[in-house]
Order: structure tokens, then C-alpha cells, then sequence
């Protein structure tokens, strides 16, 4: 499904997905966050399920090997981590209640996003982080093999090279701490051969058969909203 087929309330939602679908050209983050606000004063229900369609769109591959073919679930990534920075800022109480569909409908490391390649970067608050990282593993579900996989590496010292490092180091001590593990389990986890060693025999069904979500039409499990003036 693309994005030109959604209909929802709101003129500037609807001008957004117009330009999504014209272009890979990356909206101006100013502008974007704009849209966002006013869009939000439209429609707050429809702006938060647009924020997870950015994510789980079809859109053109691009790059060197840009060609005409739609690439299912690619996403447009930059725009939708600028749209959980402002949902954090302007409507924590919502951002609090969604990221547990961040890894069903993206990736884990949107979660903890830091781009060598644009520069942006963003961790969701990890006092919401740490616990469905933490009940992922212990539940076995939400494609735990798929976040050991992710998780930032541990680097040493000399292994440091740039600010990106130290954040994702940071962020990595910080769970491991939480977890009460030390980097030699941290480490074990990030191995796919260990990973039975920390979760349940047991599992747990994922948000869908699949495991992601692909069209607008399946994005309803969003949470009731508990505060659209925050």
C-alpha cells in the first residue's frame, strides 16, 4: 500500500504524504515539526498514526542502487526519528505510551537512533526503553533476536573515535546496568548462538503474524490516548 492512497482528517497531514510521494528530497526538519503541530491541533490521533506509517512505509530504494521498484516497509527513517524527538518534547504522555510499537513497526535501534551518515541522532527516554528491552528478554517476544542483534556494541577505549561512540556507550552501560549484568553477559546476549541461554523456553505471540506492520489500515494498536492536550 502507498502512502497517496491514505485518507485522514486534516489538510496539513494530508499535504505531508503528498510530498513524501513526490520525492526522496528530505523535508526541511523546521518545516516538518511545524506540520506536525498544527496537524496535531487537527487531528491528534491521525498525527500519531501518520508518525508510524513514516516508518513502516513502500517507497522507492535509493542510493546506488536507486531503481523504480517499490521496497516494502523501507520507511522514510529521518523524518519519522524527527517525528518521535518532537513527540517526546511536546507530548511526552502519548511518547510514553507508543514506543512499545516502535520495534513492531521499525526497528529496536530506532529506539536508541545515532546516524553516522546524516548526523542525527536520538535515544527515547530509557526510563520506557530499559524496561521493554528488559521484558523483551524476559518474555521472549517483540523479535528479541532481532534486538540482541541491534543493541550497540561495547567499545574499549581505544576503540572510541568519535561522539556517536561515547553516546552509544553510554546508552549500552546504562542498560546493562539496569539489567544488572555485567559486558561479558552483554556481550553473550549480542551472540546469536547464546541467545536461548537468557529467555524462556516459552514465547510469546508477536503484534502480528509477521511480526511488523506494513499498511495504514493495520496500524490499530495504537494506545488510548490518555492526555491529546499534553
Amino acid at each position: 500500500m502507498q502512502a497517496a492512497t491514505i485518507t485522514l482528517a486534516g489538510d496539513d497531514i494530508l499535504l505531508y504524504v503528498r510530498k513524501i510521494v513526490q520525492g526522496h528530497t528530505i523535508i526541511d526538519p523546521y518545516e516538518f515539526t511545524s506540520m506536525l503541530n498544527v496537524s496535531w491541533q487537527q487531528d491528534p490521533l491521525g498525527t500519531l498514526r501518520l508518525i508510524f506509517y513514516l516508518r513502516a512505509i513502500d517507497r522507492n530504494s535509493e542510493g546506488p542502487y536507486k531503481h523504480t521498484e517499490l521496497q516494502e516497509g523501507l520507511g522514510r527513517k529521518h523524518e519519522f526519528i524527527l517525528a518521535l524527538k518532537w513527540l517526546q518534547k511536546m507530548h511526552y504522555s502519548v511518547n510514553a505510551d507508543s514506543l512499545w510499537m516502535v520495534p513492531c513497526i521499525g526497528s529496536w535501534k530506532d529506539l536508541w537512533y545515532d546516524s553516522a551518515n546524516t548526523g542525527l541522532y536520538h535515544y527515547s527516554d530509557t526510563s520506557i526503553v530499559y524496561p521493554l528491552v528488559r521484558s523483551s528478554i524476559l518474555e521472549n517476544h517483540m523479535n528479541v533476536h532481532l534486538l540482541a542483534k541491534y543493541l550497540p556494541k561495547i567499545r574499549s577505549r581505544s576503540n572510541i573515535k568519535n561522539k556517536r561512540h561515547i553516546r552509544l556507550n553510554t546508552w549500552a552501560r546504562g542498560l546493562i546496568s539496569y539489567l544488572e549484568w555485567d559486558e561479558l553477559q552483554y556481550r553473550r546476549f549480542k551472540t546469536a548462538a547464546n541467545i536461548n541461554n537468557f529467555i524462556p523456553t516459552n514465547t510469546c505471540l508477536s503484534i502480528s503474524e509477521s511480526g511488523k506492520i506494513r499498511t495504514f489500515e493495520e496500524i490499530k494498536y495504537l494506545p488510548f490516548l490518555r492526555d491529546l492536550k499534553a
